[in-house]
Formats: C-alpha cells, structure tokens, sequence
C-alpha cells in the first residue's frame, strides 16, 4: 500500500500539503530550462518552499509545500495561484495536482499479517523536504527483500515480516529524527535570519563540502545557531 489514505492505515493528522501546476509561460517570460528554483519564505510558504523545475523552455512543474498547521490561515491553492501571478504573469495552466503529504517520520508499526506498508502510507517521506518518491522505491525495494523471504521460510505472518520496519529504522530512523528537528528549527526562525544562511551557504564551495561540513560552516559564521547545536551537529554527522 503506498497511498496516505490507505484504509489500511490508522488515518493520522497531515504535517504538509502539496499543490503542483504545470504552467505554460509567456514568449517573454522564459525560464532557464538547466536551473531549478526553490523559493522560501513565510509569506510565500508557510512551513514550507515553492519549486519550479522547468520541463522546457516555456513550460514547467510549479508547486509548493506548506505545513498543514498554517492551511487556514490560506490554502496551498491560494499561496500557489498568488506565486505564479506575481512572478509569472500571463501563465496558461496546463494541470493541476494536489495532495497530503505525512512527514513527520515512519510509522512505528509498519506490517501485520499479510501487509506491509510503505511510501506515504508508511510516512516514509522526508521529514525535511517532504520529498518521498525515492524513499518510497527504497521502502518497496526492502518490503520485497523481506516478503520474498517470508514467502520461502513459511508465510507472511507479522512475526516474520519484522524486519522490514527494522531495516527502515536502519537505513532512516535517527536522520530522520534530525531532519524532522532541523524542520521544525527552520520553520520557526523568521525571514530575515533564514535570508542570512542562505545568502552564507551561496558563498561556500558547496560542491566540495558535505551536508555536515556545510551545517558546521553556518555554524561558524552564525553564531546564535549554537543555541540549536545539539540538533545542528548531530544532524550535519549523520548527514555526512
């Protein structure tokens, strides 16, 4: 199962909501079909950023991610139509998708007698970017590793479908457990402050560095995050 709504999963409350546009630009208003673009910012996104991923010269996936939390003070539909208004007037849409998305770490019970669970059915995005198509391949590739063997040692029975949560929690569960602090620290700090960072990791050789060594340079020249340096260090070495 890999969908969030899943009636075999106990529903649980969202962390995020999605909203994605493909867009066609006007003949002016061109994008450069090699950049993608993320934007961040409160008033653009609560508790989350807007992506535009070109698919062309004049057309591209526009979307964005909020915190569920901030949905009714406006909706993703309504952050997003506001985003591609003011920075590309004149846009036709070609297509409109929208969904919930649970990032707030895996689900601790993950299998029962003849089921395993995995992408969002299983919470398995990433708790920081909300992103989970890969990490939902990766929760399939495991599930099938187990299941086969399940199969060839005398059923699929709970008991002998465990390994596959543990394997996740292997692979994922103290980063993820990071990341989700490393959210919920970003989503708390204002504009300003997160203008700052952005504008010291463009200056870093950022090819050359690692997660961890980029965190730790932020820390260096922003020295209030020492007050997060617990979450910050501990994330920057699992990340490395």
């Amino acid at each position: 199962m890999i969908s969030p709504a899943s009636r075999s999963c106990r529903p649980l409350p969202l962390s995020s909501l999605t909203r994605r546009t493909v867009a066609r630009f006007p003949a002016d208003r061109g994008i450069n079909p090699a950049v993608c673009e993320y934007h961040l910012g409160h008033a653009l996104a609560p508790g989350g950023y807007v992506w535009v991923f070109p698919k062309g010269d004049d057309t591209a996936n526009v979307g964005l991610v909020i915190s569920a939390n901030h949905a009714a003070e406006a909706s993703a539909q309504q952050h997003l139509d506001e985003f591609v208004e003011r920075v590309f007037p004149g846009a036709h849409i070609l297509g409109v998708v929208a969904g919930g998305i649970p990032a707030t770490g895996a689900l601790k019970q993950m299998v029962t007698d003849g089921l395993m669970v995995v992408g969002d059915a299983a919470h398995q995005a990433d708790p920081l970017t909300a992103g989970g198509i890969n990490l939902g391949m990766i929760g399939a590739d495991l599930a099938a590793q187990v299941g086969i063997r399940a199969l060839a040692n005398g059923g699929v029975s709970a008991r002998n479908l465990r390994d596959y949560p543990r394997l996740w929690q292997e692979h994922f569960g103290a980063q993820h457990s990071a990341l989700y602090k490393i959210r919920k620290f970003l989503t708390e700090m204002d504009d300003e402050h997160l203008a700052q960072l952005i504008h010291t990791a463009s200056t870093l050789p950022l090819h050359d560095m690692s997660n961890g060594e980029i965190l730790f340079a932020l820390l260096k020249h922003h020295p209030a995050l020492l007050l997060q340096a617990t979450t910050l260090v501990t994330t920057g070495l699992l990340l490395k």
